[in-house]
């Protein structure tokens, strides 16, 4: 989620340039802007529909949980990264990615795609008032990526927000659909 930051990037970057399709624009935070430059054709993206949801907390394994939660990988071909859901056995050791201090490690199995900017779980490596989230996911033209999001990033936990539109949540934690 978040790649609609990604993709405006994407779109301001194509006069920048020749059109040879070498290397994405800097993403979010100045990370990687992924897998490409211009969006197909040089078209524009369509309008983005808002997308309502809940902050929840981001994990590498269900014991970064809560007792009765999850960890629900984003996509497992690119690591256990995800945001704790309800149910489950949250705080009991489950796979191999779990983080062994509840949290404060980033294992490198949490993250496989590519170099994560920062660490999502303890935010280390963003400026003050930056939150380390994935972003660029829903969009088949980038990778998505972990990076540093800097902008209004006010919601807390279980609190609505808005991977579209804003405001998001604050360090730790993601906004999932409802």
């Amino acid at each position: 989620m978040r790649w609609f930051l990604l993709v405006l990037s994407t779109s301001l970057c194509m006069a920048c340039g020749g059109d040879d399709g070498g290397g994405g624009p800097p993403g979010p935070g100045g990370g990687s802007g992924g897998s490409g430059g211009a969006l197909p054709d040089g078209g524009q993206p369509d309008a983005l529909a808002p997308e309502p949801g809940v902050c929840r907390k981001l994990c590498c394994a269900s014991t970064d949980c809560s007792a009765g939660e999850s960890c629900v990988a984003f996509d497992s071909a690119a690591g256990t990264l995800g945001a704790c859901a309800p149910g489950g056995d949250g705080g009991a050791p489950t796979d191999a990615g779990a983080s062994a201090d509840g949290g404060a490690a980033f294992p490198p199995s949490c993250w496989t795609l590519n170099k994560p900017e920062c660490n999502p779980l303890t935010n280390e490596s963003c400026a003050a008032g930056g939150a380390c989230d994935i972003g660029g996911q829903g969009d088949p033209e980038t990778k998505p990526v972990v990076a540093c999001y800097y902008d209004d990033n006010t919601q807390g936990p279980g609190e609505d927000c808005d991977n579209v539109e804003g405001p998001f949540c604050v360090p730790g934690y993601h906004c999932m659909p409802k």
